[in-house]
């Protein structure tokens, strides 16, 4: 059979894209300082976007129900950078496995922007993944509660703070321990059973590398605002995890813009669910962000399903790559 150069050059860009999802190489290694004042400000400028005009199904989604964020634990180990994303606890799963330096969540429910406020305050106040935990459970809610008064002046933000604490309490406290115990029987460390990637997080709060805002992919303001900031630290995005939030919209010119402003590099990722079936499993997808770029650049194409429609099969069951367009 003769060989076809065109066939031999798209199978070698799949598999240099392939290396690069699973064995990018880690960052500079050691403790990232903390951030100056001048540097604090930058991310503390950020506008946030209005609120949605309604939620998703009318619900605030204040834990994951992706119950297999362990599939993309050798995409992420040790990359380091600056890493974006909505959602709440899988963030701080990703962010120990990578030993994130930066890490901005954003998600158009300030209720879940609320509640990585007092992720952001429990870190500080226990010592360790168990004793984190634990303050989570209803023997321990009125001290937290009293915490987060005493934490916040403003009456309507610690109202506000009071409500996604509780509703979220039991469903964190939950969430956690079935993550502890899941992975712990696996052997797969986590924020919430290793000391040192609790430590990590814990060090990236105290440092003021956190910053929770509420932001909504679709608007002209947040995302572009956060490209820019990271452009100001000297930070290039790591990875940006948007869980399944694109199946709800179509790419618009803003959505293009938003991707288009952020400061990437050719191992910069996008990181994606996908539903699989009705017993609340989900594949888990990456792909470059600068392929997806390339996507964003055809004016024909409007939805993730058209994308997802070009799949690759990736480095286990129910993963995927997704490539450049050919």
């Amino acid at each position: 059979m003769r060989n076809d150069p065109q066939r031999t050059a798209k199978t070698l860009t799949l598999v240099i894209a392939l290396t690069l999802l699973v064995v990018t190489p880690a960052r500079a290694a050691g403790e990232v300082p903390p951030l100056s004042e001048a540097e604090r400000g930058i991310l503390a400028a950020i506008p946030e976007d209005p609120a949605p005009k309604n939620l998703v199904r009318g619900n605030h989604y204040l834990i994951s129900n992706e119950d297999r964020p362990h599939l993309f634990h050798n995409v992420l180990a040790d990359r380091r950078g600056a890493l974006i994303g909505v959602g709440t606890d899988q963030l701080y799963v990703y962010a120990g496995w990578a030993r994130s330096e930066l890490i901005i969540p954003m998600d158009f429910d300030k209720t879940v922007v609320d509640l990585h406020q007092i992720y952001l305050l429990l870190f500080t106040k226990a010592p360790t993944p168990a004793d984190f935990i634990q303050l989570w459970h209803k023997r321990n809610a009125s001290k937290v509660q009293s915490w987060l008064d005493a934490h916040e002046p403003d009456p309507a933000a610690r109202d506000r703070l009071g409500y996604a604490f509780k509703i979220g309490r039991q469903l964190v406290y939950a969430r956690l321990k079935r993550m502890d115990a899941r992975y712990r029987r696996s052997k797969t460390p986590t924020f919430a059973s290793d000391q040192a990637q609790y430590d990590h997080l814990v060090a990236l709060v105290r440092g003021g590398r956190i910053r929770p805002v509420r932001g909504d992919l679709t608007q002209k303001g947040c995302l572009l605002a956060i490209g820019q900031a990271l452009t100001k630290l000297g930070h290039e995005m790591d990875f940006i995890y948007l869980s399944n939030a694109e199946q709800y919209f179509a790419f618009d010119d803003t959505y293009r813009a938003n991707f288009f402003g952020l400061p990437v590099d050719d191992s910069s990722l996008v990181l994606r669910t996908s539903p699989l079936n009705r017993d609340g499993l989900y594949r888990y997808q990456s792909q470059r962000t600068v392929d997806f770029q390339a996507w964003l650049r055809l004016p024909k194409i409007t939805r993730i399903k058209q994308i997802r429609l070009h799949r690759k099969p990736g480095w286990k069951t129910d993963t995927y790559v997704f490539p450049a367009p050919e």
